[in-house]
């Protein structure tokens, strides 16, 4: 892991992204009542990036901007 990123939904809940070089942008997410899902699951299969930051929205919505290496 190389870059992590955690938004808060409007209802509670929270999103956790982590960067894993050479495969992409993962995501986890922990439901309002504290229990998380088992797994996490690959939002951006893009290996050459190098980081992310994320932002909850009012309406629930989980906004991502990515960073690539574009060397």
């Amino acid at each position: 892991m190389s870059a992590l990123a955690a938004a808060g939904r409007a209802d509670g809940g929270l999103h956790v992204q982590t960067v894993v070089p050479g495969s992409g942008v993962w995501d986890r997410t922990r439901a309002p009542a504290g229990t998380w899902d088992p797994s996490a699951t690959k939002i951006d299969a893009n290996g050459s990036v190098l980081d992310v930051s994320a932002a909850g929205l009012s309406d629930g919505a989980v906004h991502l901007v990515t960073l690539p290496d574009i060397a």
